[in-house]
């Protein structure tokens, strides 16, 4: 399975025309990613910048849904880790899972990972919790 967390785009409470543009890119290279998106769940944080994310990459993707979920918002009490992990294994029929978050949750998820770097507004990392690594593939 690929998990893929990425960052809202430039944005104060909504996104600004520079973060539309961000994710619109980063949707773009999540495309050429995805194979089927029969087996692709798209999650949000509820707070509106994510959901505009995620709104532009289920559109590009042609995605019919996502899903917010409490753990991915900001200065979440529950555990962003353990919650992405435990989605992945009750959905095992599922190749892709891209999850919209923010900062601290996103940068203290890839720490915890073993990756000290930025993570860009619209950056996407691909995660794998077996091996405990991170990749770094996009900022647009």
């Amino acid at each position: 399975m690929h998990i893929f967390l990425v960052r809202h785009g430039d944005a104060g409470d909504r996104l600004t025309p520079l973060g539309q543009s961000q994710i619109a890119r980063t949707a773009e290279f999540l495309k050429s990613l995805v194979a089927d998106v029969s087996k692709t769940a798209l999650l949000t944080s509820q707070l509106p910048r994510a959901v505009e994310t995620a709104e532009i990459i289920k559109n590009t993707l042609g995605l019919s849904e996502m899903t917010p979920k409490s753990w991915l918002t900001c200065n979440t009490e529950e555990n962003t880790e353990t919650c992405l992990v435990q989605f992945v294994a009750d959905h095992p029929e599922l190749e892709v899972v891209v999850a919209v978050s923010h900062m601290p949750e996103i940068e203290q998820l890839l720490g915890r990972l073993g990756f000290y770097g930025t993570a860009h507004n619209g950056s996407v990392h691909e995660v794998e919790f077996q091996t405990r690594t991170v990749t770094h593939l996009f900022v647009p």
